[in-house]
C-alpha cells in the first residue's frame, strides 16, 4: 500500500503567509482574500489613486502587475547635496530611486528599484535625535573648569552636532543598492554597515568629509557591527581613494572585537577600482 505525504506550507502563491486562522494572506498593509482577488480594506494611500478602486488587487491586472506589500509605492530621487526625497506623485509601480539635480529635475541615468518599502521613506525623513559630532570641527569650543584644590584645569570640547538621516532593511541587496547608488550620485559621504542579526543601515550627514558611524543607533552600537563601509566622495587619489588614519584605526579596532568583520572603502570617482578592503 503506498503512502501518501503532504506537506503544506503557510507560504501561498503569492509568497506571502497565509492566515490559518482566517484563510487570509498578509501582505504587511493590509490582507488579501485569494478566493476573491480582492483586499479586505481600504488602501491607506486610495485618496492618491480615486481611478482605481480601493479594494482592487493590482489594479485588477495580477498578470502583469504585482503587489508586494498592499499600499501604493512611491519613486524617489538623491539630490547632489546626499538630500533624499520623494518626486512626482505615488503610483503603483515599485519603489525607484532617481538621482536628480538639486533643482529637482531628474538625471539621465537609470533608476534603481528597491524592494523593502521602508527604506527609502526611512531616508527621506528626519530623525530629530540622530546627529554625530562634526570632525573635524574647526568652530569646536574648549570649556575649561579650574579646580582650586589641585591647581589645575580640566579641558572638555564642545563640538558642532550636524543632522544625519539613515534607513534600516534586513535586505543586505537593498541597503547595498542605495548607498552605492546615492554616493555615486550626490557629492557627500554615505555609510553602510550590517550586524549579527543580519540587519543593515545605510545613511548620510550630507558632508563631503565625514560619514556618519551610525554608533548610538540601537542594533548597530560598535560592537554588533560584522560590516562596515564608507565612500569618498572626491577624486584626489592621495586622500580620496584611501582609508584615512581614523578609517584604520576604526577598522582595526573593530576586528578586535570582532575578527571576522570587514571594512571597505567605496570610491565611486576612482576609474581603476571602486572598492577597497582595509
Amino acid at each position: 500500500m503506498a503512502m501518501q505525504v503532504i506537506i503544506g506550507t503557510s507560504y501561498k502563491f503569492t509568497a506571502k503567509e497565509r492566515d490559518e486562522e482566517t484563510g487570509y494572506d498578509y501582505f504587511g498593509a493590509r490582507y488579501y482574500d485569494s478566493d476573491l482577488s480582492l483586499w479586505l480594506s481600504v488602501d491607506p494611500m486610495a485618496d492618491q489613486r480615486s481611478w482605481v478602486s480601493p479594494y482592487s488587487y493590482c489594479q485588477d491586472n495580477p498578470v502583469v502587475k504585482i503587489d508586494p506589500t498592499g499600499s501604493l509605492d512611491t519613486d524617489f530621487g538623491v539630490k547632489e547635496n546626499g538630500e533624499i526625497v520623494q518626486i512626482g506623485k505615488t503610483n503603483n509601480d515599485p519603489d525607484r530611486l532617481f538621482a536628480i539635480n538639486n533643482d529637482g529635475t531628474k538625471k539621465n541615468i537609470a533608476p534603481i528599484i528597491i524592494d523593502d518599502k521602508n527604506l527609502l521613506p526611512a531616508l527621506a525623513s528626519v530623525d530629530p535625535s540622530f546627529k554625530e559630532e562634526q570632525y573635524p570641527d574647526v568652530n569646536a569650543k574648549r570649556i575649561g573648569v579650574y579646580d582650586p584644590k589641585t591647581k589645575s584645569w580640566t579641558w572638555t570640547e564642545k563640538r558642532t552636532m550636524i543632522q544625519g538621516y539613515y534607513g534600516t532593511t534586513y535586505s543586505k541587496k537593498d541597503a547595498k543598492s542605495v548607498f552605492t547608488f546615492a554616493a555615486t550620485n550626490s557629492d557627500v559621504e554615505w555609510s553602510l554597515k550590517g550586524n549579527k542579526n543580519n540587519n543593515w543601515i545605510v545613511g548620510t550627514l550630507r558632508q563631503n568629509a565625514q560619514a556618519p558611524g551610525f554608533s548610538k543607533i540601537a542594533g548597530f552600537y560598535f560592537e554588533n557591527i560584522i560590516f562596515n563601509a564608507h565612500s569618498h566622495s572626491g577624486n584626489n587619489p592621495f586622500v580620496d581613494f584611501q582609508p584615512s588614519i581614523n578609517d584604520i584605526s576604526s577598522a582595526k579596532s573593530l576586528r578586535k572585537i570582532n575578527p571576522s568583520s570587514q571594512s571597505w572603502l567605496f570610491m565611486p570617482k576612482n576609474t581603476s577600482t571602486k572598492w577597497l578592503k582595509y
